[in-house]
């Protein structure tokens, strides 16, 4: 069935190309994208989202179609290994190790679902990945996934691997996790890794600030479902839609940018612009910044939600993997 799919999606991708060579307006150069392929997986996406839009959650459905992102972008598989009792996914290399954190609000994804953007960053850079297949809600709510990620990073220091030689990302759920793993190391005074690279960071699940970016502009993710993964996130709903708590989505807990960025590694903030989670990238560098971070921030235009992840779909994540592999080259 996943043969199946796969070839269903690449007849798809195939036919939106040359579509999209057809009513093509902008040429591929940084500054004047998208590209010919970008507009054609973007149309994928779009046409997902149009129609599932009276569609209510439905968390079986979700994770479903996070797994699917390996159709997009194969990649090649990784090891599978345990580190501190927690499922880890290994791609081999020299010199640092990246420890990756995968996006699906916290409910879905897996080191699998992510492996093309882990084995492309291990390939552009030469370096070790490590993908951490964190508990989610709402089987176990956060800090449930946290925890793990927490026993992953002292579990490598404990193999003896240099702190100075360990660097962060994650995408969407897994920024904001990469955000949340800091600050957890900062308070129990544990050694920081060397820097982090979050895309899409997912920072606020209250998700306050949607308004930076109209729903319309973003071919992914609609508002309505966004507010319900993070209710779900933070243990407020259960699997079935019904209120189980009342927790305050806004607890730093769960949302890394009510949390303190103060003694925080170099931050590499990448976001694309047409995409409603943008804010969540804009407030959090700033209020990193103002805490004394090196940040620095790439809002790439025309870019879908965590377009570096799609890596062999579009020339654009491939350049943004080079951009990514320098920034963990010197820091």
């Amino acid at each position: 069935m996943e043969q199946v799919l796969y070839y269903a999606i690449q007849l798809v991708w195939s036919y939106n190309l040359w579509k999209a060579k057809r009513v093509k307006q902008l040429s591929w150069a940084e500054g004047t994208w998208p590209s010919d392929e970008y507009i054609a997986v973007d149309m994928i996406f779009r046409t997902f989202k149009e129609q599932n839009k009276s569609k209510p959650f439905h968390l079986k459905q979700l994770r479903a179609n996070i797994e699917n992102t390996r159709l997009m972008s194969p990649g090649k598989p990784g090891t599978a290994k345990t580190i501190a009792g927690v499922r880890c996914v290994e791609w081999q290399g020299t010199g640092k190790t990246i420890l990756q954190f995968h996006g699906g609000g916290f409910l879905g994804g897996s080191p699998e679902s992510h492996m093309g953007y882990s084995f492309e960053l291990s390939r552009a850079t030469g370096y070790t990945v490590v993908s951490v297949d964190y508990r989610m809600a709402p089987e176990h709510a956060m800090p449930a996934g946290l925890e793990d990620c927490v026993h992953v990073y002292e579990g490598l220091l404990a193999q003896k691997v240099d702190p100075n030689q360990i660097v962060l990302t994650g995408d969407s759920a897994g920024g904001g996790m990469v955000l949340l793993l800091l600050q957890a190391l900062k308070k129990k005074g544990v050694s920081m890794p060397s820097s982090a690279v979050l895309l899409s960071a997912w920072t606020d699940l209250s998700c306050e600030c949607l308004t930076m970016v109209s729903e319309d502009r973003d071919c992914m993710i609609r508002n309505n479902i966004l507010k319900h993964i993070g209710q779900v996130a933070c243990g407020n709903i259960n699997e079935q839609g019904a209120r189980i708590a009342d927790h305050d989505a806004k607890d730093a807990t769960w949302s890394a940018h009510y949390g303190s960025f103060e003694g925080l590694p170099p931050l590499f903030f990448i976001a694309g612009e047409s995409e409603i989670m943008s804010a969540d990238t804009v407030r959090t560098a700033e209020k990193a910044e103002s805490a004394g971070v090196e940040v620095k921030v790439w809002m790439a235009r025309n870019m879908m939600h965590a377009f570096p992840i799609y890596s062999g779909c579009f020339p654009e994540s491939s350049h943004a993997i080079g951009r990514i592999a320098e920034f963990m080259e010197h820091h």
